[in-house]
């Protein structure tokens, strides 16, 4: 008579048939986490990507806050020179 009586080997189908489930089961749980660590990432990089348009949007500000600055000292200058050289006449 073979081993496991009639039948032979019919509990190694369900091991393996339970086998095939859990791996099923991870591979999905798998997949969810892989997801959720997709769209967490995306999630920084929208933030990283507005954070760094915000601080661009600044700088330009800040350099067009000194441009005009420096305009207007010069423009200042030049009419103090112009006075000057008036006076002088």
């Amino acid at each position: 008579m073979a081993v496991g009586g009639v039948g032979g080997g019919g509990g190694q189908n369900i091991t393996n048939y339970n086998q095939q489930a859990m791996d099923q089961q991870m591979q999905q749980t798998d997949q969810r986490q892989a997801l959720s660590t997709q769209r967490q990432t995306q999630l920084e990089l929208k933030k990283a990507d507005e954070n760094d348009r915000a601080n661009v949007a600044k700088l330009m500000t800040s350099i067009n806050d000194i441009t005009f600055g420096i305009q207007k000292d010069k423009m200042a200058s030049a009419n103090k020179n112009s006075e000057s050289a008036r006076a002088l006449l």
